[in-house]
């Protein structure tokens, strides 16, 4: 095979915890966002809940455990994203390429699972 960095095909086992890492702080950030709009007003039963349920996701990404339900999961969040997308662009400040991108990114995991430094349980 002709590569332009044969060496670089040797760091393809560490792709599934940078695509982990990249999702954590992406869910991370969109929790701390959701929680702490209401600052001044009531928050939301859902919004609450909602956030508990990436906050979920979140940390079995981070830590690696169930990474495949975690990515069909993530998946599914992210198709409901993309396709509310633009009824709700006022709450959904990303565009529709980037819920794609890590609709994607989602599931890469069920098919490579989990990645390095994981402690993850095949399904």
């Amino acid at each position: 095979m002709l590569s332009l960095f044969p060496e670089l095909l040797d760091w393809s086992w560490y792709t599934p915890l940078l695509f982990r890492g990249f999702l954590v702080v992406y869910l991370l950030t969109f929790v701390f966002t959701l929680l702490h709009k209401h600052r001044t007003g009531e928050r939301k039963i859902a919004d609450i809940g909602f956030g508990l349920l990436l906050s979920l996701l979140a940390l079995m990404l981070l830590f690696g455990v169930y990474t495949q339900l975690a990515g069909a999961i993530g998946l599914s969040l992210a198709t409901i994203a993309l396709f509310f997308q633009k009824r709700y662009k006022k709450e959904l400040k990303e565009s529709g390429w980037f819920y794609a991108l890590v609709a994607l990114v989602s599931l890469s995991f069920v098919f490579l699972g989990a990645g390095p430094y994981a402690f993850d349980i095949p399904l």
